[in-house]
């Protein structure tokens, strides 16, 4: 998994003012009087969709009473592939008739693509509602063929009236400039493209899929680029699964390390957009090939006041897949020296010898480059028609993808002339594959003439890095033999020298072996010390708990938080709020602790801040609540040591 950085500017929260605010919540909803049933209900954004398109399902749980409420459990799915499950809280209070009464909704969005076409059944999901068990109704969903339900939408459109300025060539070109200047800034896909929206407008943030073309021969270069999209601010994000992309070549063209989010409006709707990641992809054969979804787990900070304070809820998501109809390449006419070069090339060579003069028996290079707009790391050079007396002795490949959708692959041969006279090295055709025009290509290289002549006695002609042999050598037999290396002569140091040497690394590893075993005895100490501490507090804790001591009972259940992040933070402070040291933690204990310090930091918030009759009804929870702080704190001193070990 991968950690970004955003440049989303954060606000520290005022913790007093949240503190007031969290206990008169909690106080008006636990002396509420009000009671209604609990209610589930489920619901789609789109009955009807085509294959290869994404349903939003949605279930609701609305309760008047501080109830625990589990999450959904959906007992058929069969037909779907889930790709994103995400949920959030929403909550009100109203005063009526000297009464107040508050109600709880919690949503659990879940992102569904279909496997196959027809009438699919989404079964009852079940939530468990404090001790009742509650189900919603089924729900069906008929899919169509791809395309069909896009199709259908655009036909229960009303039919517009038309635009006289539409007739004025002058308005058509000017609204073709402004396309072609929104699609360079990134606001429209390309022509023949394709840019995923927003299933559900409320979502808190989306990830958007933008490919350029939706239909591409084998081995096209298809570009698709992946956004972040979201009108709140983003605290953090953790990459859960990078795109496998099996159905493609893949090269690089941007992964980000940090994420820069520009404006952007989108149905009306503002956003705030960055990359994530682009790829050049390149079909491997004909068929459909899904662009697969990007996963990500993100925290978004929302309902914002005019202080800066808002709520972060974490959300699980995918981008929806998005799906490329390769076409095969053409059979007919194509080349028997073709070897899946598709897009633009040009061919060079050069021959790396002074004059064109070289010794008998002695290497020199030939080095033939193809370079343009595609993929060039899949070209093979076809079999060279040398002459009798040239040989190949060897063959160096250098290969690289650039960002702007070019490459090169260049070929350097090393040949060696076996007798001396003139020779001539015959061009070279490699064919390509040019997707606009749709047929073959045949690029030749320039042909070479080499005079080869006598070589001295002794003489050592190169022209790379490769140390060949001498003419005496060649003599023995066509074979050349394979290189030498010296090593200079273990006796010509002094003995005495030698047993200084093996002292001293013998010492050296001594040395090291001390200073890590004290490194690790040292960790292992630190680790024991932090738990002695931990215990000490929470045995005081366990006597304040049987003195009924609620308010220090609070305070106490804090500081043992703090106290453990502050020694697990990368400066050691303990005074911070919560949201500050745990970022400050390392990574593994904000991944699977965060959320379950966080409930707990609450929960003692309110303990040491309520009134007493709220404490009182609290209280119920206490033991449980004690446990479970035991439990995380010893599971994040364990996790958090070990981190900073490795």
């Amino acid at each position: 998994m991968q950690n970004l950085t955003t440049n989303v500017d954060r606000r520290v929260p005022l913790k007093k003012i949240g503190d007031i605010l969290l206990f008169t919540i909690l106080f008006f909803a636990l002396n509420s009087t009000a009671y209604a049933e609990s209610t589930v209900t489920a619901t789609v954004d789109q009955n009807k969709v085509s294959f290869g398109e994404a349903v939003t399902l949605t279930i609701s749980i609305e309760t008047s009473d501080s109830v625990n409420v589990g999450s959904p459990r959906l007992s058929s799915v069969e037909g779907f592939d889930v790709l994103s499950r995400s949920e959030n809280i929403e909550s009100r209070s109203t005063f009526i008739n000297g009464q107040f009464q508050y109600v709880q909704k919690k949503n659990f969005y879940f992102v569904l693509s279909p496997l196959r076409q027809g009438k699919l059944t989404i079964g009852p999901a079940e939530v468990v509602v404090g001790n009742q068990s509650l189900k919603s109704k089924p729900i069906t969903i008929d899919v169509g063929p791809p395309g069909a339900a896009g199709a259908q939408a655009q036909r229960r459109q009303k039919p517009q009236q038309k635009d006289p300025l539409e007739e004025d060539p002058f308005f058509q070109d000017a609204d073709d400039l402004f396309s072609q200047l929104l699609q360079r800034r990134g606001v429209l896909p390309s022509p023949g493209g394709i840019k995923t929206q927003p299933i559900n407008e409320n979502e808190a943030f989306f990830i958007q899929l933008e490919v350029d073309k939706t239909s591409a021969y084998e081995g096209e270069q298809v570009t698709a680029n992946y956004y972040l999209v979201t009108p709140y601010n983003v605290r953090d994000i953790d990459t859960l699964k990078y795109p496998s992309l099996k159905g493609f070549w893949k090269e690089d063209i941007e992964i980000a390390t940090r994420l820069n989010f520009q404006r952007e409006v989108i149905n009306g709707v503002a956003y705030n957009s960055a990359l994530l990641a682009s790829y050049a992809l390149f079909p491997l054969k004909a068929g459909k090939t899904q662009v697969d979804p990007y996963k990500a787990k993100c925290t978004i900070v929302t309902n914002q006041n005019m202080l800066g304070i808002g709520t972060p809820y974490s959300f699980t998501k995918a981008s929806q897949p998005v799906y490329v109809e390769v076409k095969p390449l053409p059979k007919a006419n194509q080349p028997q020296d073709f070897s899946g070069a598709v897009g633009h090339f040009q061919v060079t060579s050069k021959l790396e010898a002074p004059g064109k003069r070289v010794p008998v028996n002695q290497p020199f290079s030939l080095k033939i480059r193809l370079e343009g707009r595609g993929n060039a790391k899949v070209v093979e050079l076809p079999p060279l028609q040398l002459p009798q007396d040239l040989e190949t002795y060897d063959t160096k490949v250098d290969s690289k993808f650039f960002r702007d959708g070019t490459s090169y692959k260049e070929f350097e041969l090393f040949l060696i002339p076996r007798k001396q006279g003139k020779f001539t090295i015959p061009a070279i055709t490699i064919s390509s594959f040019d997707t606009e025009k749709g047929q073959y290509i045949q690029s030749r290289t320039d042909s070479f003439d080499i005079e080869v002549g006598e070589g001295k006695a002794g003489e050592s002609y190169q022209t790379s890095p490769l140390n060949l042999s001498t003419k005496e050598n060649v003599q023995r037999g066509k074979e050349l033999p394979p290189p030498m290396i010296e090593y200079a002569s273990a006796h010509t140091l002094d003995p005495k020298v030698w047993a200084g040497i093996w002292v001293l690394v013998f010492l050296s590893i001594t040395m090291g072996l001390v200073l890590k075993l004290r490194t690790q005895l040292g960790i292992g100490q630190r680790k024991r010390g932090l738990r002695e501490r931990v215990q000490k507090r929470l045995k005081v804790l366990s006597k304040t708990l049987a003195q009924s001591d609620y308010r220090k009972v609070g305070a106490e259940g804090i500081n043992s938080i703090n106290m453990v992040l502050g020694e697990l933070s990368k400066d050691g402070a303990a005074d911070a709020s919560f949201e500050k040291l745990i970022q400050k933690t390392p990574p593994s204990v904000r991944r699977e602790l965060e959320k379950d310090l966080s409930e707990l930091v609450s929960y003692f918030h309110a303990l040491a801040f309520a009134p007493a009759t709220m404490a009182e009804q609290m209280s119920a929870q206490s033991k449980e609540k004690f446990r479970q702080l035991d439990r995380i704190l010893m599971k994040a001193i364990d996790i958090g040591t070990d981190d900073q070990k490795s």
